[in-house]
């Protein structure tokens, strides 16, 4: 029987924006866990035209601190052609209008840290589509940030200054649906590719030579976070508070995981097996977490 090891992110959801109708994230998959309860036919959706996300299967165990589910991508466009290996016969994969392919990311959410715990998927959704989804759930803006290391979060507390110096390695994917939705890293992309670029770096300084009190907007620190969470190969992403220090690592010092194998089912992994690994991981790196967001 085919098995598979699986990524694991952190991620804590924070509301940045007044107004809607939950305070924070754990209101919302409270809520949204009771109206899945009284309506089987109740999916929490964003329909973004050729795609629909979903969050499915939603259960509180116990009626615990932590929930379960997973985030689903329909793709009701644009689909694949089925084809046999050694034959050049195509044929249209044929779905009703309410059908389309599905792809899933599994999760828990602890809601005394707002924490997610989420199964990288690739063919899934990003890290961006869930805070997308989650923004249109609550009438709020979402942002999704990676829970650091204890050290680089102490760092960045430490920091009250605006950071000095940013740099971005990444490969340019090859499939256009990829790229980031914002438009700087769509167009960024767009062009590396018309002109056959296979790789990139960026560095933004916010000194000239000679130069030593300038910052970099946080707007730009957002736009590097977002874009290192993105679905495609990021080297590195680091940033710098001043010019002597060493820099914060946004993807190598960030707390991740990797489970055990999990067997697979078809296409898709045993959820009850993924389930119990992403709990796992939980636990073993809870302290670490409560550490960083709580005592940092």
């Amino acid at each position: 029987m085919t098995e598979k090891r699986f990524n694991v992110g952190f991620y804590t959801g924070d509301c940045i924006i007044d107004g809607g109708e939950y305070q924070n994230t754990t209101e919302l998959f409270a809520s949204l866990h009771q109206q899945m309860q009284n309506d089987e036919n109740f999916f929490p959706s964003l329909d973004k035209g050729n795609d629909v996300y979903q969050i499915r299967d939603l259960i509180r165990p116990n009626n615990g601190n932590t929930y379960k589910g997973y985030f689903a991508k329909f793709r009701k466009n644009d689909l694949p052609h089925i084809a046999e290996e050694f034959r050049r016969v195509e044929q249209d994969i044929e779905l009703d209008d309410t059908q389309g392919l599905i792809e899933k990311n599994y999760f828990l959410f602890d809601s005394r840290y707002k924490l997610l715990v989420i199964q990288v998927n690739s063919n899934g959704l990003t890290v961006k589509a869930i805070s997308e989804l989650l923004t249109e759930l609550t009438n709020k803006t979402v942002v999704l940030n990676p829970v650091l290391t204890a050290d680089a979060a102490q760092r960045i507390i430490n920091n009250q200054h605006q950071p000095k110096k940013y740099e971005l390695g990444f490969s340019v994917p090859q499939n256009p649906d990829l790229f980031p939705a914002d438009a700087w890293s769509s167009g960024l992309l767009n062009m590396l590719t018309q002109q056959g670029g296979q790789s990139c770096n960026i560095m933004v300084n916010a000194n000239a030579i000679g130069q030593r009190n300038g910052r970099l907007t946080d707007h730009l620190k957002n736009w590097i976070t977002e874009f290192s969470d993105a679905d495609i190969t990021v080297r590195l992403a680091k940033i710098w508070f001043e010019d002597s220090s060493d820099p914060i690592d946004l993807v190598a010092d960030r707390i991740k995981a990797r489970t055990s194998s999990i067997t697979m089912n078809g296409r898709y992994p045993d959820a009850n097996e993924l389930y119990l690994e992403l709990a796992r991981i939980k636990r073993e790196r809870e302290e670490e977490i409560r550490q960083v967001l709580f005592e940092g």
